[in-house]
C-alpha cells in the first residue's frame, strides 16, 4: 500500500452545531458590491490586518447597493441591433449587468453572449490573460452610451445553480440524497464526439477520463452524486490555478457563475470582481455572501483591507462543493445579514457542518477535503489549487490523498483494493508458491506489481505532460513556451524508448498495462510524435535546401512511428499530408498514401 505522507492537521475545535436545512425561494443570490476607500494609486497589501473597532457595515454601505452607477445608462432591449448585434433573448440580469444571446451581424450572425455593464469594469482585460478550458473566453470589448459591452462565446445557458435548483425543487426533503447508491456507482459521462442518450460508465484510468465530462441532462446525475461532485471540483481547481498562477484572483466563486456548456466541461465566468495582483488599486470589493471566507468578510467590511489572497477562492469553491454534495449551502445567509457581521464570521469560526450526516454516499475522504477547503483558518485550507486539483484526480483513481487527512483506514484499504484489484489473490498464490520455491517467487510477484504501478504512474504522466505540449505549441508569438514544449516532448519520448528503440512498444512501460490503457498510451504518444514532427518541420523552412531536405527525412521518421501508434482506421488524416509533404521535400522514393479527408 502506497504510504501517505504526514499531513499537517489544524487544532481541535469544538463540534459544529447540527445543520438545520432552510427554505430556498427561486430568486438568484445578488452579489454584494461596495467602493473600495483606498484611494486610487495607493499600494494594495493583502496582509495588512483590518481595523479592529469596525464593527458592522452600516445601512448607508447596503443602501449604496441599491444605487445605479449611473443615472443615464440604460440597457439596450431584447429586438434590438446595438453595436452590430442584434440581440435575441436575456439571459440573465443582475442589479448593474444584464446578458443577451445575441447574433453578431458582422460574422454570419453567429451566436454569442453579450455582457452589458452599466459600470466599466477590468473583467474584459483579465479575462483576455486567461487561456484555459474550464475558463471562459472573450471575444472583445465595446463602449458605448455610459455601458461596457463584453462578447464572449455562447455555449450554452446551464449553471450549477440551475442543477442545484432543479434538484431543490425535485427533492425538497433532501432525503433521497445517497440512497440510490452505496457511493460508489460512477456518474454518468459523455464523450464529446457522443449524444447526451449513449452515457457510458466512468472510466478507470485518469487520461480517459479527462477526455469525458459529467452529463449534466439530469440534476440527479450531479448533485448528492460524490464522484460527479469530485470530477467537477478537479476541473475548477484547474481552471482556478490557472487564472491564480497569473495573479487573479476571481473573489465570487458561485454556482450561478459556473457555466456548463452543452459539450466540455465546467467553465468559471463572470470575473466583474475579480483582483489583479499586478494591479493593486481595486475599485469594488464584496461577493455573494454564502460564499465568502470570514477574510473576505472582513474585506468588504473594510472596504478593501482585508487579508484575501488564492485560498478565499477555495473557500467559497468548498462551499459550492458541499451545496453540491448535500443540496444545502453550509451557512445560510443573505446581504440583509451583513448587518451582523459579527454573527456571520462567529457561525464560520465554527466549522462546517457533517456532510456525510446529510449524503451518506459520501466518502470520509470526500468530507476531508470539502472540509479542508471550507476551514475557518486560511493556513488550514488547500494553499493552492493545484494542490486541490492533485487530490481531487487522486481520489478519483483511487490514490492516497496528498494534501489532506484521510481519517478513514477502511476507505485506504478499500481504495486501495480497487487500485491493485488482483493483488490480493495474487499475493496469496505467491505466499503458495513460496512455500515450494522460497522467496524468488513472491520477489518476483512484488516486482511485477511494483512495475505495472509505475508504468500505470508513467501512463498518467503522459496525459499531464501532453495537455502541457499541446498548449505550449499552439500559443502564437512565446518562443520560449516552444522550446520548452520541444524539449519535454523529446524528453517523454525518450522514457519510452522513442524513437531509438524498434521494439519501443514491446517495453514494461506498455506491455504492463491492459488493453485498453495501453491503446491511450500510444494514442497519446502518437499525438506528442506529430506534434513535435509539425514543430521540427517548420523550424526547418528557414534552413538551406540540404539540410532543409535532411530535416525533411528525419522527421518523416517520427511521422512513420506516429502512424504506427493508432489502429489504421483512427489515424488522424493530418499525418497522412504530413507524411506527403515530408516525403516529398525529402525525395523520398517511398509510395506515400493519397492523403485522406478529416
Amino acid at each position: 500500500m502506497t504510504p501517505t505522507p504526514s499531513i499537517p492537521t489544524p487544532p481541535p475545535r469544538l463540534p459544529a452545531p447540527p445543520f438545520t436545512p432552510v427554505a430556498y425561494d427561486d430568486t438568484p443570490m445578488p452579489t454584494v458590491r461596495v467602493p473600495v476607500l483606498t484611494p486610487s494609486g495607493t499600494a494594495y497589501a493583502v496582509a495588512t490586518p483590518p481595523p479592529t473597532n469596525v464593527r458592522k457595515i452600516s445601512r448607508s454601505v447596503l443602501a449604496e447597493l441599491e444605487q445605479s452607477p449611473s443615472a443615464s445608462a440604460t440597457f439596450p432591449q431584447v429586438g434590438e441591433t446595438f453595436l452590430g448585434f442584434h440581440l435575441a433573448e436575456e439571459l440573465g440580469q443582475g442589479a448593474f449587468a444584464r446578458v443577451f444571446l445575441a447574433h453578431q451581424e458582422s460574422l454570419a450572425g453567429r451566436p454569442v453572449a453579450l455582457k452589458v455593464t452599466l459600470r466599466k469594469t477590468r473583467e474584459a482585460e483579465r479575462l483576455a490573460r486567461l487561456q484555459h478550458t474550464n475558463v471562459v473566453p472573450v471575444y472583445s470589448v465595446h463602449d458605448s452610451r455610459s455601458v461596457q459591452v463584453i462578447c464572449m462565446p455562447y455555449l450554452g445557458r446551464r449553471t450549477i445553480a440551475d442543477l442545484i435548483g432543479t434538484y431543490r425543487a425535485e427533492h425538497p426533503s433532501r432525503e433521497q440524497l445517497g440512497r440510490r447508491t452505496a457511493g460508489t456507482r460512477p456518474a454518468k459521462t459523455t464523450s464529446l464526439g457522443e449524444s447526451h442518450s449513449s452515457p457510458k460508465s466512468q472510466p478507470t484510468l485518469l487520461s480517459e477520463r479527462r477526455k469525458h465530462t459529467v452529463e449534466v441532462g439530469d440534476a440527479t446525475d450531479v448533485i448528492g452524486e460524490p464522484r460527479a461532485v469530485l470530477q467537477m471540483l478537479a476541473q475548477l481547481a484547474a481552471g482556478l490555478a490557472h487564472a491564480h498562477d497569473r495573479g487573479i484572483l476571481h473573489l465570487d466563486l458561485k454556482p450561478a457563475n459556473v457555466l456548463l456548456p452543452d459539450l466540455g466541461e465546467p467553465m468559471l465566468l463572470d470575473f466583474n470582481l475579480s483582483f489583479d495582483a499586478s494591479n493593486p488599486d481595486r475599485e469594488l470589493v464584496g461577493g455573494t455572501v454564502p460564499y465568502m471566507a470570514i477574510e473576505q468578510l472582513i474585506d468588504l467590511r473594510t472596504r478593501g483591507k482585508g487579508a484575501i489572497d488564492a485560498r478565499t477562492d477555495l473557500y467559497s469553491l468548498g462551499v459550492m462543493a458541499f451545496e453540491m454534495l448535500t443540496g444545502e449551502v453550509p451557512f445560510p445567509a443573505s446581504s440583509k445579514d451583513l448587518v451582523n457581521m459579527d454573527g456571520l464570521i462567529a457561525t464560520r469560526q465554527k466549522g462546517p457542518p457533517s456532510i456525510r450526516a446529510l449524503n451518506p454516499a459520501v466518502s470520509p475522504a470526500l468530507e476531508a477535503i470539502v472540509h479542508k477547503l471550507l476551514a475557518p483558518e486560511p493556513q488550514h485550507r488547500y494553499q493552492t489549487a493545484e494542490q486541490l486539483r492533485i487530490d481531487a484526480e487522486r481520489q478519483l483513481a483511487n490514490q492516497p490523498l496528498l494534501h489532506a487527512p484521510e481519517p478513514s483506514l477502511r476507505e485506504r484499504v478499500s481504495k486501495w483494493r480497487r487500485r491493485n484489484p488482483g493483488v490480493p489473490a495474487r499475493l496469496m498464490f505467491a505466499c503458495l508458491i513460496g512455500l515450494a520455491l522460497g522467496l524468488g517467487g513472491v520477489a518476483y510477484l512484488r516486482a511485477q506489481a511494483s512495475a505495472r504501478a509505475v508504468a500505470t504512474n508513467r501512463a498518467q504522466a503522459t496525459q499531464t505532460a501532453l495537455d502541457r505540449i499541446r498548449l505550449d505549441l499552439i500559443v502564437p508569438g512565446n518562443p520560449t513556451a516552444r522550446t520548452r514544449a520541444l524539449a519535454d516532448a523529446e524528453a517523454l519520448l525518450a522514457a519510452y524508448g522513442i524513437p531509438d528503440d524498434a521494439n519501443w512498444a514491446k517495453r514494461n512501460e506498455l506491455r504492463l498495462l491492459s488493453d485498453e490503457e495501453r491503446a491511450v498510451v500510444q494514442g497519446n504518444l502518437g499525438e506528442v510524435l506529430l506534434l513535435l514532427a509539425q514543430a521540427k518541420w517548420e523550424a526547418a523552412q528557414g534552413l538551406p535546401a540540404d539540410e532543409r531536405r535532411t530535416a525533411a527525412g528525419d522527421t518523416l521518421k517520427l511521422n512513420r512511428i506516429a502512424k504506427a501508434c493508432f489502429p489504421a482506421e483512427t489515424a488522424p488524416a493530418l499525418l497522412d499530408r504530413q507524411a506527403a509533404a515530408l516525403a516529398a521535400a525529402a525525395g523520398s522514393d517511398d509510395v506515400i498514401a493519397a492523403p485522406r479527408e478529416d
